[in-house]
């Protein structure tokens, strides 16, 4: 039998891996990115932790679009410079995002993004909080993930009951 040797670097680069991406701190990378985008348009990169979890510039940029959550604006130009006497093609882009839903849009690309299923009944919680398996642990950070999410889910489910 071969022993594999795993120092605590390498084990706790391990544990990230498993991770799952918390929507809050989706919601805050996601927030930079779209104030990096009214600034610089052109030049504005998703962090490195939405890069980490697979969400790259194009991708992100396309998924706001269809997720209505911006809107952009592009334009070319070909105005005339006097100083060498031709034309220069220019490239413009602005973007827009829509406030009204924001969070909703945003925790809808979340969703989308990770696969993340809703279809979570009372029945299926109260199920996983009295089970062996996540007894104990439902107030402790170390909770599964499905248990924190699943309880998320509810909470959210019944604020949208409450409107």
């Amino acid at each position: 039998m071969k022993k594999i040797h795993v120092n605590e670097s390498k084990f706790s680069k391990l544990l990230e891996e498993k991770k799952e991406l918390p929507f809050l701190t989706f919601y805050e990378e996601v927030v930079k990115f779209i104030k990096g985008l009214l600034n610089d348009p052109i030049g504005t990169k998703p962090s490195d932790i939405l890069i980490g979890y697979g969400i790259h510039n194009g991708d992100l940029r396309k998924k706001l679009y269809d997720f209505n959550i911006i809107t952009k604006k592009e334009n070319i130009d070909e105005p005339f410079d006097e100083t060498t006497g031709y034309r220069t093609s220019r490239y413009y882009v602005s973007y827009k995002f829509h406030k009204e839903n924001f969070k909703d849009k945003v925790r809808e690309l979340y969703k989308n993004l990770f696969n993340i299923k809703e279809d979570i009944t009372r029945d299926e919680i109260n199920l996983m909080l009295n089970s062996p398996l996540t007894m104990g642990v439902i107030s402790d950070e170390r909770a599964p993930e499905y248990v924190k999410q699943a309880t998320d889910i509810y909470n959210y489910k019944l604020k949208q009951k409450k409107k």
